[in-house]
């Protein structure tokens, strides 16, 4: 139930395949056996860093898109968090689905810490 592959992106254009784009760019890196959160954090943290350091760009609104999959089937969900519930009296499908918000809840953390850092958090909607 922990780490699946079916929870991971394919770059068949499989059944849960995807497109990623950074700007207008499209399959700029490789997601084949990536969950969707080990994309995008790296992703949105590189982004709000890199418009920290452009002096012309710090003070300017910018959007930034996360499209998480959490709590999208397939349901399932990194070994790590999976096993955060192991000793709890849940069945394996609910260990599954507490893991997956676990796994949400720490890259949101990871996201809000960066724009905090950058001092991008006082000026966020």
């Amino acid at each position: 139930m922990g780490s699946s592959s079916s929870s991971s992106i394919t770059n068949d254009r499989g059944r849960f395949a995807a497109d990623w784009h950074r700007g207008n760019e499209t399959t700029c890196f490789n997601d084949t056996g990536k969950y969707t959160e080990t994309l995008i954090v790296p992703e949105a943290v590189g982004f709000i860093k890199r418009m920290a350091h452009q002096p012309a760009q710090a003070t300017k609104p910018f959007f930034l898109y996360l499209p998480f999959q959490n709590i999208h089937g397939p349901y399932t969900t990194q070994q790590q968090y999976f096993d955060m519930y192991a000793n709890k009296s849940f069945t394996p499908g609910e260990q599954t689905m507490f893991g997956y918000l676990t796994e949400l809840d720490f890259a949101v953390g990871t996201i809000v810490a960066a724009l905090k850092k950058t001092g991008a958090w006082e000026n966020s909607v």
